[in-house]
């Protein structure tokens, strides 16, 4: 089943201000979590399972130092990810769904935000090759 994701970019390092921000401007509560691979992340859910907004930072510090995890976007400190994995096949010609481009509509409104591009995903971000096989994989994910 395919997924859509939207991303975004911010200047500003601070997740937290940046995750307030959404939530103003969308009405979703966002959760502070840790993860040992991708570090500390808020993440908030919409109204529908497999609905999600993930903001997280675009340094990722490890043993060798700090590198960016979208080396693309490096003047981008935080990097927020909408991602519906409710939409049906459809390949890449799918429509949006209603969550993704209302999202969309309301982080327009969040000056601190830039629309970085929508990617559709056979699979989740990183781990799975893209619905139309000449797409490029998705931002910050590696090929297998």
């Amino acid at each position: 089943m395919p997924r859509i994701l939207d991303y975004y970019g911010a200047r500003e390092a601070d997740c937290e201000r940046i995750s307030n921000l959404i939530s103003q401007a969308t009405g979703l509560a966002f959760d502070h979590r840790e993860n040992s691979f991708i570090g500390a992340y808020y993440k908030a859910t919409g109204a529908e399972r497999g609905q999600e907004v993930v903001v997280l930072s675009n340094e990722l510090e490890d043993e060798d130092g700090i590198s960016l995890r979208w080396p693309e976007w490096a003047h981008y400190k935080t990097i927020v990810n909408s991602m519906d994995k409710r939409v049906r096949d459809g390949g890449a010609t799918e429509s949006p769904s209603a969550f993704i481009d209302d999202l969309r509509d309301k982080l327009g409104t969040v000056a601190d935000l830039t629309f970085l591009r929508r990617y559709r995903a056979s699979r989740i971000a990183g781990s799975g090759q893209p619905v139309d096989p000449g797409a490029e994989r998705p931002p910050g994910t590696r090929a297998r």
